[in-house]
């Protein structure tokens, strides 16, 4: 169970952004949906004649030679999935994550616009105006 730390007029001033009155717009956080950048970069087989010793490169070759020859890492598909269900299913859950996004951003604008009428309504109790959520 929750106590509540002061009287209802409390409520609405401790509202983040909300200054004891309102809420503002720039309460509700911005999140960003990008990918993190990968964090090791790979080189290309040029560049790593260039970066790498020959010793260092045949070692880097050879363990990936070893590792990727390890039954339990190898997945085989057939071609028809390769060519046939895997497109279409990349391409769905990318329009799936568009829409997710764009759920949570209405969501986000949909919460911030009830804090706000919250405040205000708890605001208008305190002064008996009679002001209230619809």
């Amino acid at each position: 169970m929750r106590s509540r730390g002061g009287s209802i007029s409390s409520v609405g001033s401790n509202l983040p952004g909300s200054g004891g009155h309102r809420l503002n717009s720039s309460a509700v956080p911005h999140v960003k949906f990008h990918t993190p950048a990968i964090k090791w970069k790979g080189f290309t087989l040029d560049a790593a004649k260039w970066t790498f010793t020959s010793a260092q490169l045949q070692g880097i070759v050879s363990r990936a030679i070893r590792q990727s020859a390890e039954p339990s890492l190898i997945r085989l598909l057939p071609l028809e999935t390769l060519d046939d269900e895997i497109p279409p299913e990349v391409e769905r859950l990318e329009t799936q994550s568009s829409y997710l996004k764009l759920r949570y951003k209405a969501l986000a604008r949909r919460r911030a616009n009830l804090l706000e009428a919250l405040a205000i309504h708890v605001d208008g109790s305190e002064e008996g105006s009679g002001v209230g959520l619809r």
